[in-house]
Formats: structure tokens, C-alpha cells, sequence
């Protein structure tokens, strides 16, 4: 990677300190400040704890807001625009609730070549436990540790087909995973910085960026394509990720155990349903119990009420699914029969097609639970 530059980050304390950075925009800074409050209310008062936001869009104004919302002297917040190490690259984002701020975490290892690890998270998680228990666990020697995606997982055994591509071959032949079954969620990294950086792992994410390969979960499936049986486990307690509860049952048997037996010290809502979107959905409540204590409080009701003043829940796409519901759910059913009388190349056809029809059923009921 031919970057020169001196856009990097030190820290902030020599010792006694705990590093974490995440990705915003600018519209997702309520619900980033609802990640912030779990941190403040996990912390420990004698720690210190180095937070940095990598983003490109968010306001002086919301920067200024949570800056003072913040007023313990043992954290300290920061503002980082990695753009420069993406000029020239095309951030494809083909989910519609993970913008372009998600590829930032591939320059981590550069930006913080002067920290020996650090904590990454997206910011549709709240911590249950000090983030200083996450930040000392022993690595074991892996440049990288993350909990294995339960999502993915179940995609495998079920052998679905996302956006016309089916998982098992995605998985097999263009990440080119030694054990398909060993796919790792992102959500939650804890990075060794030395090793990372020791092994040029920054230049092998931003290869992987420039060819031209279209990955199904943007910078999530490079991260696993260039650290193909590198990635050390973390436990499923550092990243409890919630899906739709018939999903579990179609997990294999060490991810389905996780959920009655690991303690919850994050808890993650992996998919579009948020908590500040569906607040009824498994443990949002505790989402919403540090949301009440936000300066963007009134904000996210706001936008849980009406979210048609937010861009990011409805577009002029999800009106015109609104209105052609009727023709999608005859269709979906259709192509549901047709996979099932057919074979071969006919029968994948229609569960691709099938895949593209739920997709739109899903954004109607998604916008039905927010009216």
C-alpha cells in the first residue's frame, strides 16, 4: 500500500488503557451514542479507555454533542477520517444498513501502528461488561480474534442463496475458507497491532479492495479471505449475536450451545432489525435502558415514529415495495412451489428468486412494525 502519510493515531495514556474504535456516519451518531453510554456504565473509574470513531460525514455540532455527553476524565473520545486511504477505491456497499464507514476497519493496522492491540465494534451492540475484560484476553498468537459468525453458519447448513449467490459455493470458492464452517462475524475484533502489521496484513486487505472480486458483506469477507485460518476464536459471551429465533434451530451444535450457556457481555443485533427500529425484539430493552440516558434520546423516538423522516429506514424503494406487496407475496409463493417441483439448474433459479422476493416482503414488514 503506497500511502505516505502521517495520518495516524498515538495514544492518548502510556499505560493503564484500553483501545477501541468503531466506524459512524453521521446518521447513525444517536445510536452511536447509545454504544458510548453502555461503555461509560461498564468502565472501570481507576482505567483509562481510548475511544476513537473512524467516519467522513458526522456534523461539528454532533461531534461537540458527544464530546460533552462524555464527562468522565478516564475516556476520551476521538474523531479519525480515514478517507485518504480509500481514494481510488470503490466502497461497494450491497446491504442498505451497512454504509461505506464499514470498510475503515481494513487501515486499522496502519492508523494505529502505535498501539500494541486494540478493540473493534460496530456500533449496533451495547456492552453488558467492562471492555477492559474483552481488551486482556490471551490471543493465543492470532493476529486477530472474532466470534464465529452465527449467521453465516446458518446459512452453510441451510444452503441458502443471498442476493442470487449461494453461501456454500461464496464461501468455498471466492473466499477460498479451508473449513466453510469457519467464517468469522466482524462486529467484534480484537486486533494484535504488532502482528498484524509484522505480517503486512493492511496490504493484503487493500489488494483484496482493488480487485474487483464482489464480496457479499463488503470488508467482513475480506477480513475472512485474507486471514483464512488465522482468526483466533473469541468467545461467543464477547459477541452474543441475535438473529430471528428460527435460525438457531437451524444452527449446528456449538453455536446453538452458546446461547443458553455464555454470559451476554455484548449483545449484538446482527441483522436489519434494531433495536431502535423493532424495540421488541430479544434484549432491546437493555438497548433501550441506556438509550433513555442519550442527548439524541427524542431523535431516535422521532425516527422509530415516523421513519419516514429518515432516509436510512424508508427510501422511494421501500414506498414502491409498500405499494406493490400484493403482486411480491404471489410471487414469492410461485417461485416457492416452482423450487420445489423442479431440479437442477431450473430448481437453483427459483431459489435465487425466491431469496430476491422475501428481501422485499422483509422491507414491508420491517417498515409496517415502525409504523
Amino acid at each position: 500500500m503506497n500511502i505516505e502519510t502521517k495520518n495516524i493515531i498515538n495514544p492518548i495514556w502510556d499505560d493503564n488503557y484500553t483501545a477501541i474504535f468503531t466506524a459512524s456516519s453521521n446518521e447513525y451518531v444517536p445510536y452511536l451514542s447509545v454504544y458510548l453510554q453502555s461503555i461509560i456504565e461498564n468502565s472501570n473509574k481507576k482505567h483509562n479507555y481510548d475511544i476513537v470513531v473512524f467516519e467522513c460525514s458526522i456534523t461539528k455540532e454532533n461531534k461537540e454533542m458527544l464530546k460533552e455527553f462524555i464527562k468522565e476524565e478516564n475516556i476520551s473520545l476521538r474523531f479519525f477520517d480515514p478517507s485518504e486511504y480509500f481514494e481510488g477505491y470503490d466502497l461497494v456497499t450491497p446491504h442498505k444498513y451497512i454504509s461505506k464507514e464499514s470498510y475503515f476497519r481494513l487501515c486499522a493496522p496502519i492508523v494505529f501502528q502505535n498501539y500494541k492491540r486494540i478493540i473493534y465494534t460496530d456500533i449496533d451492540l451495547i456492552f453488558n461488561e467492562d471492555p477492559q475484560k474483552l481488551y486482556n484476553l490471551d490471543m493465543h498468537g492470532a493476529p486477530m480474534c472474532a466470534a464465529l459468525d452465527l449467521g453465516w453458519n446458518v446459512w452453510i447448513v441451510d444452503d441458502a442463496v443471498i442476493k442470487c449467490i449461494n453461501i456454500r459455493d461464496y464461501t468455498r470458492n471466492t473466499l477460498n475458507l479451508k473449513n466453510i464452517n469457519r467464517y468469522y462475524n466482524a462486529g467484534v475484533l480484537l486486533l494484535d497491532i504488532e502482528k498484524l502489521n509484522k505480517e503486512n496484513i493492511a496490504d493484503k486487505f487493500f489488494e483484496q479492495l482493488g480487485s474487483g472480486t464482489f464480496f457479499l458483506y463488503q470488508d467482513q469477507c475480506i477480513i475472512n479471505k485474507v486471514l483464512n485460518n488465522k482468526i483466533g476464536s473469541l468467545p461467543f459471551s464477547w459477541n452474543h449475536m441475535l438473529l430471528q429465533e428460527e435460525h438457531y434451530l437451524k444452527a449446528d451444535e456449538e453455536l446453538i450451545n452458546y446461547a443458553a450457556d455464555e454470559p451476554k457481555y455484548i449483545i449484538h443485533w446482527i441483522n436489519p432489525n434494531k433495536p431502535w427500529v423493532t424495540p421488541e425484539r430479544e434484549y432491546s430493552y437493555i438497548w433501550w435502558q441506556f438509550a433513555r440516558k442519550s442527548p439524541f434520546y427524542e431523535i431516535i423516538l422521532k425516527r422509530m415514529c415516523n421513519p419516514l423522516n429518515n432516509s436510512e429506514i424508508v427510501s422511494r424503494y421501500d414506498l414502491k415495495e409498500v405499494l406493490e406487496y400484493n403482486k411480491n407475496i404471489f410471487k414469492y409463493r410461485f417461485y416457492k412451489i416452482m423450487s420445489k417441483i423442479t431440479v437442477g439448474k431450473a430448481k437453483e433459479r427459483y431459489k435465487s428468486k425466491i431469496s430476491k422476493w422475501k428481501n422485499k416482503l422483509n422491507i414491508v414488514r420491517r417498515i409496517k412494525r415502525g409504523w
